[in-house]
């Protein structure tokens, strides 16, 4: 989650159930965060008065996952909510031996 407040911005995780902050930044930030993850999840850059959603796919060491973006407007900016991750995949997990008996 990237909670806009009235001069900053706050970085949330959820964490069992609980949303805990884990970062705060100027709120100057917001504007060029909220621009990057719409180009990336190819939403309208214009739009700020209307919810939003879609997702961005991202590939890492040996992981391609599908991210969710959803972009909801408030009274102090826009409020961005992170699905991770909405689709997995890993190129090294071996079913087999994880279900194996032993």
């Amino acid at each position: 989650h990237i909670q806009p407040e009235k001069n900053r911005i706050e970085i949330l995780f959820r964490v069992d159930k609980k949303l805990e902050k884990i970062a705060s930044y100027p709120k100057t930030a917001l504007p060029s965060l909220s621009e990057y993850l719409k180009k990336a999840a190819r939403l309208n850059l214009q739009t700020q008065d209307i919810p939003q959603s879609g997702y961005f796919k991202f590939s890492g060491d040996n992981v391609n996952m599908e991210i969710g973006v959803s972009i909801l407007p408030t009274f102090s900016g826009e409020r961005i909510l992170l699905d991770v991750p909405r689709r997995i995949d890993i190129d090294w997990f071996d079913e087999e031996a994880l279900f194996k008996p032993i």
